[in-house]
């Protein structure tokens, strides 16, 4: 499945591009998808899954910037300010947090190549008491007949 822009708009539920560019979706689709596909596999469904909801997350967060360079409220008939800003923000933080949770858990069920596994090499010599046997060289002869 390709991500389309109004996919991301459902997801954020911005059907407005006065109030977010597409230009900015895009883009966070493209990082989205850039991401996933570099660091993870698993079933397709799940991959678009991952993607849809790490472009939405990226995106809105792109939106919530708005919060700090405009100030929302409204003058009333006096000509008085009212700022309704602390609602808008705890709204916006509280949704942003769902969005990344929706984004990790997509993510949890696929593999993630990103950090390869480490395995401890034995050494030939004995290191301390503490040494396990499973590691020592057996002083047995080989099956082969040296």
């Amino acid at each position: 499945m390709t991500i389309r822009i109004k996919d991301v708009r459902d997801v954020i539920n911005i059907p407005d591009s006065s109030e977010l560019a597409d230009d900015v979706i895009s883009s966070a689709i493209t990082r989205a998808s850039e991401l996933i596909d570099a660091r993870y596999s698993g079933p397709s469904s799940l991959m678009d899954l991952a993607k849809l909801n790490y472009a939405a997350y990226l995106a809105y967060l792109s939106y919530s910037d708005r919060i700090l360079n405009e100030h929302p409220g409204s003058y009333n008939a006096e000509g008085i300010w009212t700022p309704i800003g602390e609602a808008i923000v705890r709204y916006t933080r509280d949704k942003l947090a769902a969005l990344k949770d929706a984004y990790e858990e997509a993510i949890d069920g696929l593999t993630d190549f990103s950090s390869p596994a480490i395995y401890p090499m034995p050494t030939v010599e004995k290191q301390d008491e503490d040494y396990p046997a499973r590691f020592e060289l057996s002083d047995q002869s080989s099956a082969w007949g040296d």
